[in-house]
């Protein structure tokens, strides 16, 4: 399956879906940082109600929850977006990439806003992240929605001779280019190939600061298991087998989509989401 800039940054369509639903969009955001391990996590909030949380995928930066982001706006929420440690406008500070540390940065933030518990939503490695969140004994999280996110490093096995051979020079160009070109315009520390080396060993890691792995089963709190009928990265047996380890868990499978199956195909997504949320 083509793993490309349109079927991963369809920005336009949604933020035009959720601007039209609503008949307004977000407002100006707040943007703001919180130390911790060496690293100045960025955040920014963005409209009033009830709190959010935005976990974005691997190798982006929140940017990528534009269109989401107004059509929560639009409908009520204050909306929190983290940039993950390494990625958008975040160093990657004293401590190696893992899934524990983007654990721990996420409750930082909501620390910081003194934020007690919030639904969460996290797509490919955000939504790995989200499941940590949503497994801890008294999570912060009061439901979740993952899209495209695996709860064992075993899910991606197929791909790790792959992700080994990402570098700069292989993702600067042809479609994968506009992820190193936003690398470049946002990031403090300028080394995209330490950041990518660090997220492929992270995409491989199945120990205690890794994927979830058996503790997914200990997640209580609603779940939506959003998957693409054609993501590369995540098949819909691999989510189905998801949905069968937590308690409370729905699969939402998206026709005609791949991994960014928000962004491909709101008039599916947003209604599931929406009546998720709400229920």
């Amino acid at each position: 399956m083509e793993f490309n800039r349109r079927n991963l940054l369809a920005l336009g369509a949604v933020t035009t879906a959720g601007a039209l639903m609503a008949g307004r969009v977000a407002r100006a955001q707040t943007a703001a940082t919180v130390s911790r391990a060496g690293s100045d996590i960025y955040y920014e909030t963005h409209g009033d109600g009830p709190p959010i949380l935005l976990l974005h995928g691997g190798l982006g930066h929140s940017g990528w929850f534009d269109g989401l982001r107004d059509h929560l706006v639009a409908s009520g929420y204050q909306v929190v977006l983290v940039d993950t440690r390494g990625m958008g406008r975040l160093s990657l500070g004293d401590i190696p990439l893992s899934y524990a540390a983007q654990e721990d940065d996420a409750h930082a933030v909501l620390d910081a806003l003194a934020i007690e518990t919030c639904p969460v939503i996290g797509f490919s490695d955000g939504g790995i992240t989200g499941y940590r969140m949503a497994a801890r004994p008294s999570p912060r999280v009061s439901k979740l929605v993952t899209i495209g996110a695996r709860w064992s490093a075993e899910n991606g096995r197929g791909m790790w001779d792959t992700f080994d051979t990402w570098n700069r020079e292989l993702l600067g160009s042809g479609d994968f280019s506009f992820i190193v070109d936003d690398y470049d315009r946002l990031n403090p520390d300028g080394d995209f190939d330490r950041m990518v080396t660090q997220a492929a060993a992270m995409w491989k890691d199945s120990s205690a600061d890794g994927h979830p792995e058996g503790r997914i089963g200990e997640i209580t709190v609603p779940v939506l298991v959003t998957v693409g009928d054609n993501d590369p990265f995540l098949s819909v047996s691999d989510a189905n087998e998801t949905r069968g380890q937590i308690e409370n868990a729905t699969l939402l499978v998206v026709p005609g989509a791949a991994h960014a199956a928000y962004q491909e195909r709101p008039d599916v997504f947003l209604p599931a989401l929406d009546a998720f949320l709400a229920d």
